[in-house]
Formats: structure tokens, C-alpha cells, sequence
């Protein structure tokens, strides 16, 4: 690793995440390019505040235009993505919303309430954080 300063020469993807639960306890997930399911959300916009972030993020993805009544931080982890070759640091927000009027937005082609005890058994790591999470 190189030097750059007195800071190792390192780069991390921020990335902000969304846990939005229906009544029965579902986690809402969205498909974007590809076809595994994920929590809503995206890159940090380092110009934006979280809040704001995860706003502009859930208007993308689905196409919410409410205020977030609540968040609660629920976890911050790094994983390395060898299929994008890639750091990412990502944050996951419980968050609770002023409405639930959802539909699919630009940046999602599936939405779906999903019980995260599907992922119960799966391999992947990411499938891992959101059952761990998602079941709580």
C-alpha cells in the first residue's frame, strides 16, 4: 500500500443503506441492475447530510417523497466486493417514514416487502447482514 501523506493511499465507496419494515415485519428490498435483492439506498454524497442522502436515495429507488420520522444507525461495516473490485463501507439505518407510498423508481426495476428470514442460509455476507438485521 502506498503512502499519500501521513494516510495510507486507500479509497472506500460510503455507502448508505435503508431497513424500512412493513406491519408484518417485511423489509422492503429493491432489484437495481442486477438481479439479486438489496436494501434500499446508495453512494454518500459528501454534500449532502445523511438524512438528505438517504432521501434523495429512496426517491430514486422508490420514488418516496415523505420526511424520515425516525433513524436509528444499526451497523457500519466494510466488505470488500470482489465483483466490483471494490471497498465499500456501508451504514445501515433502521428508518421509520411519514408515509408509505412507494412505487418503483429510475434506479430500481423490482420492489418488494421480503420476510429476511429467507436469507437465513445463505452464503452471501450481504444476504447475512440483512437477515441478522432485518430479524431484529
Amino acid at each position: 500500500m502506498t503512502q499519500i501523506g501521513k494516510y495510507p493511499d486507500t479509497f472506500y465507496r460510503v455507502s448508505l443503506k435503508a431497513i424500512i419494515r412493513d406491519n408484518n415485519g417485511k423489509v422492503l428490498m429493491v432489484k437495481e441492475n442486477a438481479d439479486d435483492w438489496d436494501l434500499p439506498g446508495g453512494g454518500f454524497d459528501h454534500d449532502l447530510s445523511i438524512e438528505d442522502c438517504l432521501k434523495k436515495e429512496l426517491f430514486e429507488e422508490i420514488s418516496f417523497k415523505g420526511e424520515i420520522t425516525e433513524m436509528k444507525l444499526l451497523e457500519c461495516a466494510y466488505q470488500y466486493l470482489a465483483s466490483k473490485e471494490a471497498n465499500i463501507f456501508r451504514a445501515i439505518y433502521e428508518l421509520k417514514l411519514s408515509n408509505d407510498d412507494f412505487s418503483i423508481g429510475q434506479d430500481a426495476h423490482a420492489m418488494e416487502f421480503i420476510d429476511p428470514s429467507i436469507f437465513k442460509d445463505s452464503k452471501n455476507p450481504y444476504e447475512q447482514v440483512i437477515y441478522r438485521l432485518g430479524s431484529m
